[in-house]
C-alpha cells in the first residue's frame, strides 16, 4: 500500500513540473502558421501609391459606371499580422489564392499590408499598403504560406476565407466603349514547362475567329509580353499575327495602351489599363493560364469565358470548368480540341444585349505612331 502511495505522489508531482516547466497542456496550433520570408538580395525596393478610383485625366467625375460597392462599416482596424502577405509566384496563382484571401481580410476589417511583384498592384485597389518588389515571379518551389488555400489545382474549390473581389464593378467605366460591344480574345506564345509553345491560338485560328466575329463585336486582342508585365522565366516568343489582326480592324491591347500612354500625363500600370478594358467586356476567349482566370474575373454573371487548354494541371479535374465560375459568375467552359474551340464560337452570336454601348472613346488606334488627345 505504501509503495502504491509513492508510486501515486511521483505522478503527482511529475505531472506538476510539466504543466510549471513546459506549459502542458499546450495549445493547438493556428491552421495558418506565420513564416518568416527572406527578401531577395539585391532588389529595388518601390512603394505603389494607390488611387482607389484613379481616372484619366479630364475623367473626373465621370468615368467609372458605378460608385464603390458598400463595405462593412469598420469602427477600427486591426494589422493582420499573422502571416506576412508576400506573393511571388505566378499571375494565376495570385488571382486564385492570394487576392481573395487579401480581399476576405480586407471585408473582416483587416489593414493590409501586401508585398506583390511589379505592376500587380491595381490587383489590391482595396488595400492600405501594398508595396512592388523588382523581382521575377517564380513557379517552383511554391511559397503559399501567406494564405490558406495551399493549392490552386483541386477538383473543388475550398471557399475557407475566400472572397473574390468585384472587379467588374470596380473597373467598368465608361471610356473603353464602342459601337459595338467588346469581345476579348486573350492569348500567349511562350516558353512552358522547358518545352516550345503549347497552349495557345494560332495564326490562322485567330484569323478565322476574326471574320467570324468582327461583324458583331469589337474585338480587343491582348497577348502581352515581359515588357509590360512581370516576367516569370518564360521566355516570350513573337507568334507574328498582330499585323494581320490590325489590317482586319481587331484594336491591339498594345497600341491601346502605347496611345494613352502618350497622350495622358500619368502613367499607368499595364495591368491597371488591362483591367479597365476587360471590365467593359462580357466575352473572353483565352487559353490555360493567368489570363484565363482574370477573364473569369472580368466576364460577370452574365459573362461567358471559352478556354483553351493542351496541356496543364487544371485538365486533374477539369478545374477550369468546374470552378472558375465562382470569380464572377461567368459561365466559363474548357476545351482541349482546337477544333472544339472554333465550333463554339457559334456561342458569341448574337452578342450580349445587357451591354451598355457609347461609341465614343478617343482611343481607336491606327498602326501610326500619332497620340491622340482624350475627348
Amino acid at each position: 500500500m505504501l509503495k502504491a502511495s509513492i508510486v501515486l505522489l511521483s505522478l503527482v508531482i511529475a505531472t506538476l513540473l510539466m504543466v510549471i516547466v513546459l506549459g502542458w497542456p499546450r495549445k493547438p496550433k493556428p491552421i495558418i502558421v506565420s513564416v518568416p520570408v527572406k527578401e531577395p538580395c539585391d532588389t529595388e525596393v518601390k512603394i505603389a501609391k494607390i488611387d482607389r478610383r484613379a481616372v484619366p485625366p479630364g475623367w473626373e467625375g465621370r468615368f467609372y459606371m458605378h460608385e464603390l460597392p458598400p463595405e462593412r462599416p469598420c469602427p477600427v482596424k486591426e494589422k493582420w499580422n499573422q502571416t506576412p502577405m508576400v506573393f511571388h509566384s505566378e499571375f494565376g496563382f495570385e488571382l486564385i489564392i492570394m487576392v481573395p484571401f487579401a480581399y476576405y481580410l480586407h471585408l473582416n476589417c483587416y489593414e493590409l499590408n501586401i508585398t506583390t511583384t511589379p505592376g500587380a498592384s491595381p490587383l489590391y485597389s482595396f488595400a492600405e499598403n501594398v508595396t512592388e518588389i523588382d523581382i521575377k515571379r517564380q513557379s517552383l518551389p511554391e511559397d503559399f504560406s501567406c494564405c490558406p488555400l495551399q493549392t490552386v489545382h483541386m477538383p473543388k474549390m475550398s471557399h475557407d476565407r475566400w472572397a473574390p473581389p468585384p472587379y467588374k464593378t470596380l473597373y467598368q467605366n465608361w471610356f473603353f466603349t464602342y459601337d459595338k460591344p467588346i469581345l476579348v480574345i486573350s492569348n500567349k506564345y511562350q516558353r512552358e514547362w522547358g518545352k516550345n509553345p503549347i497552349n495557345f491560338i494560332p495564326v490562322d485560328v485567330l484569323l478565322r475567329m476574326v471574320d467570324l466575329l468582327l461583324p458583331h463585336y469589337t474585338i480587343v486582342y491582348s497577348r502581352p509580353g515581359n515588357d509590360h508585365i512581370a516576367p516569370d522565366g518564360s521566355r516570350h516568343i513573337d507568334l507574328d499575327e498582330k499585323d494581320a489582326l490590325r489590317e482586319k480592324g481587331v484594336l491591339l491591347m498594345d497600341d491601346l495602351y502605347t496611345s494613352c500612354q502618350q497622350a495622358w500625363p500619368v502613367s499607368y500600370p499595364y495591368n491597371q489599363f488591362q483591367m479597365w478594358v476587360f471590365a467593359n467586356s462580357e466575352r473572353f476567349i483565352a487559353v490555360q493560364g493567368g489570363n484565363s482566370v482574370l477573364a473569369s474575373y472580368m466576364a460577370g454573371p452574365t459573362g461567358l469565358v471559352h478556354v483553351y487548354i493542351v496541356q496543364g494541371k487544371e485538365l486533374q479535374g477539369e478545374t477550369i470548368g468546374t470552378w472558375y465560375s465562382q470569380f464572377s459568375g461567368a459561365y466559363v467552359r474548357m476545351y482541349r480540341a482546337m477544333s472544339d474551340l472554333e465550333a463554339s464560337m457559334s456561342a458569341f452570336i448574337p452578342p450580349p444585349k445587357s451591354f451598355v454601348l457609347h461609341g465614343n472613346s478617343p482611343f481607336v488606334p491606327k498602326p501610326t505612331n500619332e497620340s491622340q488627345e482624350p475627348a
